[in-house]
């Protein structure tokens, strides 16, 4: 590791040396790493070319290291939200080759080397697989139920909207509904499914929520992401 250090900047980094390389590369890694890059023949080439780029440099190993710290704020919360409870969130720094997430109903557990810039990542993921999981489950006991079928199912990240139904009948779901109750769950999924016969959100629409949820307005009330 080397140190860049002129007036008012510094930062350290890395020069990996190639015979094969034909250009000279700068990279700014996840971590906040510089690595520089280069054949033997052009070493003082690229030192050189670090030193014009350093402000550049130096900008997004700032940027890298602002994101890293938003994401550290978001789990030094310690805890997560699953099926309508807050479960705690403890960290085990150890050598893995791959940072990961359990659950064991009681508690989630992440898996670290290096950084937890990767836990957020983790946390979706797991979102995700559970809401492909459960949606489905519950998709297929209310279609049966009110005799209403999906094209097709799917599953995104959505800031506001939890779940719609598109014109050719496909259900598309936000996977963060899972940190909701499982009722809740449930009437998201008879909502969308009750669109497949009324389009829009006319009375004949609500009538058909109000059959399997007739306290849907309190429901409503209740879901946050």
């Amino acid at each position: 590791m080397l140190l860049y250090r002129k007036n008012y900047l510094e930062f350290d980094y890395t020069h990996i040396i190639k015979p094969k390389l034909k250009n000279i590369y700068i990279q700014v890694n996840k971590n906040g790493e510089v690595i520089l890059k280069s054949s033997p023949y052009r070493k003082n080439e690229a030192v050189k070319l670090l030193e014009q780029k350093k402000e550049w440099v130096a900008k997004s190993v700032e940027k890298v290291k602002n994101r890293v710290s938003k994401e550290n704020r978001y789990i030094n919360e310690g805890s997560i939200f699953y099926l309508g409870k807050k479960y705690p969130l403890f960290f085990y720094k150890q050598d893995c080759k791959k940072t990961y997430l359990l659950f064991d109903e009681k508690e989630f557990k992440y898996f670290y080397k290096d950084t937890f810039a990767d836990c957020k990542k983790r946390v979706e993921e797991f979102y995700k697989k559970e809401a492909k999981k459960i949606f489905n489950d519950r998709i297929k006991f209310y279609s049966d139920k009110l005799s209403l079928y999906p094209k097709e199912i799917k599953f995104r990240k959505t800031k506001r909207r939890l779940g719609c139904c598109m014109s050719d009948n496909t259900l598309s779901f936000n996977y963060l509904c899972v940190k909701l109750a499982l009722e809740e769950i449930d009437y998201i999924v008879v909502h969308e499914l009750s669109h497949i016969k009324h389009k829009n959100h006319s009375k004949e629409f609500w009538e058909q929520v109000a059959k399997e949820f007739p306290d849907f307005k309190k429901i409503r009330s209740f879901i946050t992401l």
